[in-house]
């Protein structure tokens, strides 16, 4: 993938079922078009490792359009950052992350 913009946009709906269907480790940035700390987050997503970005799945929504995952997830900010695995939300990041942080904990989940 070359660009953020590669990462698949999902809706309210998408995001329920992924995560209900997802097997791999999944990774929802939670985003708003213009928003310059989301696009540094979302390169640092890009710029991860194929060996990790291999076994992750990555998806983005745009909170102002999707309330009901704004509200059943408890997004305050943007960029936030939430993993989830086996269907479950396993740990949430809130703003800027460096990348080395950021391969840490996908590796710890992995």
């Amino acid at each position: 993938m070359d660009s953020p913009a590669e990462f698949l946009l999902l809706s309210d709906i998408d995001l329920k079922t992924s995560i209900a269907s997802q097997k791999l480790l999944m990774l929802v940035l939670f985003i708003t078009d213009g928003n310059g700390l989301c696009y540094l987050v979302e390169s640092g997503l890009m710029k991860l490792p194929d060996k990790i970005r291999n076994k992750v799945a990555i998806f983005k929504i745009d909170h102002k359009i999707n309330k009901e995952s704004v509200i059943t997830f408890g997004i305050q900010s943007v960029p936030t950052l939430l993993f989830f695995q086996d269907g479950k939300l396993i740990d949430k990041i809130e703003g800027l992350i460096s990348k080395k942080e950021l391969i840490s904990r996908i590796q710890y989940y992995l």
